[in-house]
């Protein structure tokens, strides 16, 4: 199934809100982007990989085997464009430099082709506890996605 059999599955896209943390966040961006986007009200992406290159040279691109090819295919920044729905992408403070540099090319990217972005650096978070906050609107995260689920009549 696809974004567009959520109507015959009585769900309006229009409501739903994709969140995903880590590779999560790229598996999430991933499902905005040709050839099969899905449509959504928006999208919540929380310490993500959006391009992989950077991967190709560490223990960690040798262990999974990862290709260029695959790098071209599966990088979500290398694929964002214009009408992409808005956008909330986070990391904590005290993440990896690596983190910091992921979210900057995203969000340069997609404010580039004028999708709503939120950036968000939450001080005193990290890569594991950055995702404790979803669900409460009075932290920095848990805000951010209930301005974004809550917006346009999601």
């Amino acid at each position: 199934m696809g974004g567009d059999d959520a109507p015959a599955l009585g769900v309006d896209p229009r409501r739903v809100v994709l969140v995903g943390h880590s590779v999560g966040a790229q598996l999430a961006a991933m499902c905005l982007v040709p050839p099969a986007p899905v449509p959504v009200a928006g999208a919540v992406l929380l310490s993500g990989l959006y391009e992989l290159e950077p991967l190709l040279d560490t223990s960690v691109g040798a262990e999974v085997g990862l290709t260029a090819a695959e790098v071209a295919e599966c990088g979500p920044a290398r694929r964002l464009h214009a009408g992409l729905p808005p956008l909330v992408l986070a990391r904590g403070a005290d993440e990896p430099a690596g983190f910091d540099a992921q979210q900057r090319l995203a969000v340069d990217r997609a404010t580039a082709l004028g999708v709503p972005v939120t950036d968000l650096v939450v001080p005193g978070r990290n890569h594991f506890d950055l995702p404790l906050g979803l669900g409460d609107p009075d932290d920095p995260v848990g805000s951010a996605v209930h301005a974004l689920a809550f917006a346009g009549g999601a």
